[in-house]
């Protein structure tokens, strides 16, 4: 036992393990309990929405099952067994349950930008996206021909960095855009709604924030300590990305209350639109909250109704 404990540094290795699965298990409670509200408050959501949020919480539950098989594969069946202390199946697979989540919440946010008219931005995203996702597979897969972590960050550690940089790139413009959209709602003259779009504002820039902070640091810790504090990072990153996008969802339940409302939408959508001066289409539409009648007409109700396209955070 002397021997396997001059070779591994238990405290910053196995220690830094069990705390990412107590973090991660958290996180993904908090995510359980947002899902939950998410059902009971929105159902008239598109059923797309409702099977998108079902299949990040799936991915998200199989990514915390293979970090916690590792945990207990190296604390409990294989302590003091030196070959198993240094061998994770499961987290070798992690960069692509993590890639399906974190790629579907990037989607879902740069399909805002598209959706208020920001083409070229929209498609700037989405190229990173797929960049990052190709990455993201092929880290997954050649961590699965390893098994170690020690090993394969000598031969791949480049790889690995690349795919959460552009992630951290990703996490950075989304917001920019956004905002950059929403300030120009903001400067539209409607300042009855001013505070609202500064909050909506704040959400936006916080959600591109907290995971572009936290996978920045993971690769600043992976760069310059050698242990397995970075992955305690790099794993929780991906419940940050989950609860953002379901909390975004169950924000529009906070604007209901407020006493204006915000929705933006293109053309391409509804079928009242405004072009601005640039020849995007934009539709924006601030009222007050208002008692909606049952025998209004179809057009009204699309109007009036909030879908998943109302910029939240």
């Amino acid at each position: 036992m002397a021997d396997i404990h001059q070779v591994i540094d238990f405290p910053s290795t196995i220690g830094a393990l069990e705390i990412t699965i107590l973090f991660s298990t958290g996180l993904t409670g908090i995510l359980v309990v947002q899902m939950y509200l998410y059902y009971k408050n929105f159902v008239s959501d598109p059923l797309w929405i409702k099977l998108y949020v079902a299949v990040i919480g799936l991915f998200e539950l199989g990514h915390l099952v293979a970090v916690g098989h590792d945990v207990y594969a190296v604390t409990v069946t294989g302590w003091g067994n030196p070959e198993a202390l240094v061998r994770y199946v499961g987290i070798s697979a992690t960069p692509i349950l993590a890639s399906v989540v974190s790629t579907m919440v990037q989607l879902f946010f740069a399909r805002r930008i598209w959706i208020m008219g920001q083409r070229k931005g929209a498609i700037l995203c989405y190229i990173l996206i797929a960049i990052r996702c190709v990455a993201a597979f092929a880290t997954g897969c050649v961590g699965l021909t390893y098994h170690a972590i020690e090993p394969f960050l000598e031969d791949f550690e480049w790889l690995l960095t690349t795919y959460i940089s552009i992630g951290v790139a990703i996490d950075i413009l989304i917001p920019i855009f956004l905002c950059w959209l929403l300030r120009s709602v903001r400067d539209s003259g409607l300042k009855s709604t001013a505070s609202l779009v500064d909050r909506i504002m704040v959400w936006t820039i916080q959600t591109g924030l907290t995971t572009g902070v936290v996978s920045l640091t993971s690769i600043i810790v992976m760069q310059t300590m050698k242990n397995f504090i970075w992955i305690g990072l790099y794993f929780n990153v991906t419940r940050l990305y989950a609860n953002s996008l379901v909390m975004s969802l169950n924000t529009r339940a906070a604007l209901r209350n407020e006493s204006s409302s915000i929705s933006i939408f293109t053309s391409g959508d509804f079928s009242r639109a405004v072009r601005g001066p640039s020849t995007k289409e934009i539709a924006i539409e601030m009222s007050r909250k208002i008692d909606i009648d049952t025998n209004e007409t179809h057009e009204s109700h699309k109007s009036n109704r909030l879908t998943d396209t109302t910029t939240t955070v």
